[in-house]
């Protein structure tokens, strides 16, 4: 696939989040597909295959937002081949406060599906907002 269809395979998953569309969005992931998480978080890790990346990750984070989605607004893609660079401002009120995190996503995309995310975003905001961590002075 080109540079362009598979960006639009990205941005339609993103339009499919944020209108709660889950089943759409679901659709344009590969069932083999890997999800990592970078950083320390409760969250945090690499998911694989797509049932261990809706049931241990994405359905759990879910679980810890409002109305069970995070609004998603796309600013920019960068599509190179398979691989396609996301930045997105994620909207959601989390179980602590209000969880507007910074994202960005790395996707490799093979067939029409995503068949590999590698997630970037402010974990300090997912402790805090989703899980109720407090920072504290050093």
């Amino acid at each position: 696939m080109s540079s362009d269809a598979n960006r639009k395979v990205v941005t339609d998953f993103f339009g499919n989040v944020s209108a709660g569309d889950m089943e759409a969005a679901t659709a344009l992931l590969s069932d083999q597909m890997s999800w990592t998480l970078i950083g320390s978080t409760p969250a945090s890790g690499t998911y694989k295959p797509l049932t261990s990346v809706q049931q241990d990750f994405l359905g759990p984070v879910m679980q810890r937002v409002e109305d069970g989605h995070i609004e998603m607004d796309l600013l920019e893609t960068i599509a190179d081949g398979d691989r396609v660079v996301a930045l997105l401002k994620g909207k959601s009120k989390g179980q602590f406060g209000d969880y507007n995190n910074t994202y960005c996503h790395v996707f490799r995309v093979s067939g029409g599906k995503i068949v590999e995310a590698t997630e970037f975003c402010d974990t300090v905001l997912i402790e805090t907002a989703l899980y109720g961590k407090k920072l504290v002075a050093a």
